[in-house]
């Protein structure tokens, strides 16, 4: 949550500060997803607990997580899309995030009881995460190279997220004509990829070896892991 708050803070110029207001609005996911991969980082070094493993275990409950976490953006109205004419667009309540967006841009009048239709992107965000939760499940079941299964996440989330965000209302796309999170998401695809050829071809990471050393000395749960 203090890794989602900061990355929110730092992208949109918030005084640093705020961070210890966690109610409402102000959290991006990308925040929380490297605090936590930095946690488990250090647990997995403390414990002496194989890294690759526990990545693999986490990757497809991190998606099932957002997924859920997507449905309460669609109740508060963050995360909004564009205006569409397509069928299953959405329309918010007056006062809402995309109801003052389209008053401010002149779309709407400001005695309007509700938004113009918009892309319902937390609902494709929450599918989408759904079908990745999934994929990844059955493919931690296969005698896949350990570290596999979190590469899968990394490219199958980049991807989504990055076609999302093009049907996104309220990101500016000031980068190269992308938003800061397709950016990102193309970046993750990229180290998903490069992560997936050097786990295939290096049998163990330093933290993995280390791990092995002490395998003794671990008890039969945390055995299993390995």
């Amino acid at each position: 949550v203090l890794g989602a708050r900061l990355f929110y803070l730092v992208q949109f110029d918030r005084p640093l500060c705020q961070v210890i207001f966690l109610t409402g609005s102000g959290l991006v996911f990308y925040g929380g997803f490297i605090g936590g991969l930095l946690a488990l980082l250090v647990y997995a070094r403390v414990f002496a607990l194989p890294l690759r493993p526990l990545l693999d275990l986490a990757a497809p409950f991190v998606a099932l997580g957002e997924a859920i976490t997507r449905i309460g953006c669609l109740c508060n109205g963050c995360c909004w899309g564009a205006p569409t004419r397509l069928p299953w667009g959405i329309h918010f309540p007056r006062y809402s995030f995309p109801w003052h967006q389209q008053v401010n841009d002149g779309r709407i009048w400001a005695d309007t009881s509700h938004s113009l239709p918009v892309h319902p992107t937390q609902l494709y965000m929450t599918l989408g995460l759904m079908v990745l939760f999934v994929a990844l499940l059955l493919l931690l079941r296969q005698n896949v190279t350990k570290g596999r299964v979190f590469c899968g996440y990394l490219i199958g989330y980049g991807v989504l997220r990055g076609v999302v965000e093009s049907f996104r209302g309220d990101s500016a796309h000031d980068l190269l004509g992308m938003t800061v999170s397709q950016v990102i998401s193309i970046s993750l695809i990229l180290v998903g990829i490069v992560l997936a050829f050097v786990f295939r071809k290096v049998p163990c990471l330093a933290l993995d070896s280390a791990a092995g050393t002490t395998k003794q000395n671990l008890n039969p749960v945390e055995r299993k892991l390995s």
